[in-house]
């Protein structure tokens, strides 16, 4: 899998996790630059790197160099080398925290509205990633509440996956449980 696979075509496989390119699509149109880029999959994320050369070996190569770093490193560790400039690495550890508060800064809702769906959506959460705050989440009084927000909103939004739902399907109505 970490081999890399030139072929003939325009595009050149690693593996099955990436690819590389000196095209991309912008509003439908198939638009070529001048130096390669490499879109590389890896547990469930996905990005783009620019390859810095019009050379398809050098291009190659250097995509080689980042798959393999990613392999032994992880994202971070990689956005953090050759996306240096990039404020990537640090969407990669934005929490549910972050994510509501920046809702709430730009959402167009009226603010009793916004509150209830946030509370719904902590709900699902916790329930999705097993956090049970038990009658403590509604003491607000003795800090219990406030405990069991910032379990909640320490979630990254990396982990937030459609596969994070830990069964939640079986308790809903017309799943026959």
């Amino acid at each position: 899998m970490n081999r890399l696979n030139i072929t003939a075509r325009p595009m050149y496989g690693i593996g099955n996790r990436g690819y590389l390119s000196r095209g991309y699509t912008q509003d439908g149109k198939t638009r070529e630059v001048d130096q390669y880029a490499v879109r590389i999959q890896y547990k469930g994320l996905r990005d783009t790197f620019s390859l810095g050369t019009a050379n398809k070996s050098a291009a190659a190569a250097r995509a080689r160099d980042i798959f393999l770093y990613l392999s032994a490193n992880g994202w971070d560790a990689t956005l953090a080398k050759f996306k240096p400039k990039s404020q990537v690495a640090q969407k990669t550890h934005a929490t549910i925290g972050d994510l509501i508060v920046e809702l709430e800064s730009k959402a167009d809702l009226n603010p009793k509205t916004f509150i209830s769906y946030a509370g719904a959506f902590r709900r699902i959460l916790a329930d999705a990633f097993q956090i049970d705050g038990g009658n403590e989440r509604f003491d607000s009084r003795q800090g219990g509440r406030e405990r069991w927000l910032e379990k909640i909103h320490a979630i990254r939004l990396a982990n937030v996956t459609p596969g994070t739902d830990s069964g939640m399907e079986a308790g809903l109505p017309g799943s026959g449980r």
